[in-house]
């Protein structure tokens, strides 16, 4: 997006896949930091004048941090096999090249160092994987890859329990030191990163990496660390200009608001209308299709998502490589469509309380969302306007979490707005395995859930699972939310977020 100074709204979350609705930020205090003794690396004469924020009571280590802050920052510490582009598609970092056949990826290694001078090998990234496959805030993406193995020095191969095309977009784990913790909860292991945590006099900042993947140049050498107490006190930490970044993905929609310039970061946090298939009222797709077709995505995403969001038509987002050249539903709000479907399913009168209805049943729907995150609260509002205009009468059942959860779980609901932060190979297994939240409600042997089954095996291709969604309509499609960067006045470079890196372009940032 353009950048122009205004005021935003920030959420306060980290979310999880498969939730409805997201998690709560634990607070458990570890000492996070390495001492790295300064004589060990070179010392820079050029100092970054901005700081970056980091949450001193949760750990640095990527795999055991439980706030999105930290997990920002060791983007800056370690590398992975693969950055993930805006457009979704894997690109080499530690890889040197891969190789997809059939359930197995191959990947080679380039000759990449630590940052305390050992060689990054197979061994290390086999280590790495068993801990992302064990932590949270990796494991989802790596849901369908069951194994990493090592062919050599040089080469791993990962074993994937479903043929997706996509899944080397999945691997953008941090690579770390094996053993490099020496099993301790609260250190932080040793990466290949753009820069290493240096602890001086008491005070912590980060120190450039200049043998990074070969040579690393960035404008400053040394960058301020801030430490934070938590996720709320960042919000002080800017306003008064001790920190000058902040990256938000917005996960449970509670709002502090920062005067700052904004830049928009790609995600897979997908918003859709979950439907009860299990409703004689939805039987009929046409329903399905009319309630789509009723829904006005340009105004959701402006609106109800404060423009920090993208209209979507199908479960994939817009910008995704693997659905170029493909022919999309169309996302624009179509009410005279809309009700000619209607009216074909048998839903051609309005009732003495103004409902539209059939001979059997009346489109009065119940539509549940969780009461405590303000942006779903503010889409279900635009859902019962939009509905509404088709003389479909919609009842907002507001929820806390818990009680939202348990309505869904038990089937007490027509309709619900639901979240899920996909892969980034948009793999849609858990819309029909029956396994998880978000398969609550669809017809697991539906066409669109035999279609994508097809898809994975290979016998299907995205065009034909498209249409057959776009006819289907198990759920429907509403947005991806956008994560957010802002910075202070005193960056002066645009920030270039990508999928996997909110500080992308950090080495070209000046102030």
């Amino acid at each position: 997006m353009k950048a122009t100074k205004k005021i935003i709204a920030l959420g306060l979350c980290a979310s999880m896949m498969f939730s409805l609705f997201g998690c709560k930020d634990k607070k458990q205090a570890d000492d996070n930091t390495t001492t790295v003794p300064v004589s060990n690396v070179s010392t820079g004469s050029e100092e970054a004048d901005f700081t970056i924020p980091y949450i001193r009571t949760s750990s640095l280590n990527p795999f055991k941090t439980d706030v999105d802050a930290n997990l920002h920052i060791a983007t800056l510490l370690y590398d992975s096999l693969f950055s993930v582009d805006n457009t979704f598609k894997a690109v080499p970092l530690i890889a040197d090249s891969y190789k997809k056949n059939g359930s197995k990826i191959n990947v080679k290694l380039k000759a990449v160092r630590f940052t305390d001078g050992t060689a990054v090998t197979a061994d290390d990234v086999v280590y790495s994987f068993v801990e992302a496959k064990k932590s949270t805030n990796y494991n989802s993406y790596l849901d369908n890859i069951s194994d990493c193995s090592k062919v050599n020095n040089a080469e791993v191969v990962f074993t994937l329990r479903s043929n997706n095309p996509y899944e080397a977009a999945n691997l953008f784990f941090p690579i770390v030191k094996k053993d490099s913790t020496d099993g301790k909860a609260d250190s932080v292991p040793v990466g290949s990163g753009r820069y290493t945590i240096i602890t001086e006099n008491g005070l912590k900042y980060l120190y450039y990496n200049k043998d990074r993947l070969g040579g690393y140049k960035p404008k400053y050498n040394k960058i301020g660390f801030k430490d934070s107490s938590d996720v709320s006190s960042i919000s002080t930490l800017f306003a008064v200009g001790n920190v000058d970044i902040h990256c938000e993905n917005f996960s449970e929609g509670i709002f502090v608001r920062y005067t700052g310039t904004p830049f928009n970061k790609e995600m897979t946090h997908f918003t859709f209308l979950g439907i009860n298939n299990d409703r004689a009222v939805f039987n009929n797709r046409k329903v399905r299709r009319a309630l789509s077709l009723l829904l006005d995505r340009d105004d959701i995403s402006a609106v109800s998502f404060s423009g920090l969001a993208t209209a979507a038509s199908t479960p994939f987002s817009p910008e995704f490589y693997g659905i170029k050249g493909c022919t999309l539903p169309s996302i624009k709000q179509d009410k005279e469509a809309a009700i000619e479907l209607l009216k074909e399913a048998g839903f051609n009168k309005i009732n003495a309380e103004g409902v539209r209805c059939s001979d059997e049943h009346a489109l009065a729907l119940t539509l549940a969302v969780n009461s405590e995150n303000t942006f779903r609260v503010a889409v279900a509002k635009n859902i019962q306007a939009a509905l509404e205009q088709a003389n479909i009468r919609v009842t907002i059942s507001e929820q806390s979490y818990s009680g939202y959860i348990e309505t869904v779980e038990n089937g007490n609901y027509d309709i619900y707005v639901g979240e899920v932060r996909l892969t980034n190979s948009f793999d849609l297994t858990h819309f029909f395995d029956g396994a998880n939240d978000i398969s609550l409600g669809v017809n697991l042997e539906g066409a669109t859930a035999k279609k994508y089954r097809e898809f994975e095996s290979g016998s299907a291709g995205m065009q034909e699972l498209i249409d057959t969604y776009a006819d289907d309509l198990p759920f429907i499609s509403i947005a991806f939310r956008h994560g957010v960067a802002i910075r202070s006045d005193k960056i002066k470079t645009d920030i270039k977020p990508i999928v996997s890196d909110y500080f992308y372009n950090i080495d070209e940032w000046t102030a």
